[in-house]
């Protein structure tokens, strides 16, 4: 009797918010922070950092990382909205997707999505505020799909029995 176990993907939740500075240059916006919440699955590390940039002509696009130093989930992301958050453009918000495709340590292997939104402050160019939320997932091997193949080629020739 052929036994083959299959297990299913778990979806691990992440919820960051970071706190730090930003520099503008033109037309590129560089963000440094530190993670000052983290409500995550307990899989997933503490992470202590956050760094991105932004180019900040058209649609905003960028990338940067959370990291612990040992453990760094990178990511891609666009920003659909920026707006005055206090009416006179003091404070700006901007919100958007950010997407990932694996990083290292626990983040090996894994593939995400979930919403950015950061806010910052204009005139100061040093205070931002970033919360970044989502779902990640495994990416099963080749290997486990053809593990999986097997065993239900196993249970199609048992039946038949």
């Amino acid at each position: 009797m052929l036994l083959v176990g299959a297990v299913a993907a778990h979806a691990l939740e992440i919820d960051l918010q970071s706190h730090g500075n930003y520099t503008l240059t033109v037309p590129t916006a560089f963000v440094t922070e530190t993670v000052v919440f983290q409500d995550t699955d307990i899989a997933i590390p503490a992470l202590t950092s956050l760094s991105y940039s932004f180019a900040r002509t058209g649609i905003y696009t960028g990338s940067g990382a959370y990291t612990n130093g040992v453990d760094t989930l990178p990511f891609t992301f666009t920003f659909t909205q920026d707006t005055p958050t206090d009416g006179f453009s003091f404070t700006q918000a901007a919100h958007g997707i950010w997407n990932t495709t694996g990083g290292a340590g626990v983040f090996a292997g894994l593939v995400g999505s979930g919403v950015i939104s950061a806010n910052f402050h204009p005139n100061l160019h040093t205070s931002s505020l970033t919360e970044f939320s989502g779902t990640l997932a495994a990416v099963p091997e080749p290997a486990s799909y053809a593990v999986f193949g097997l065993g239900l080629v196993g249970l199609v020739r048992r039946k038949r029995k």
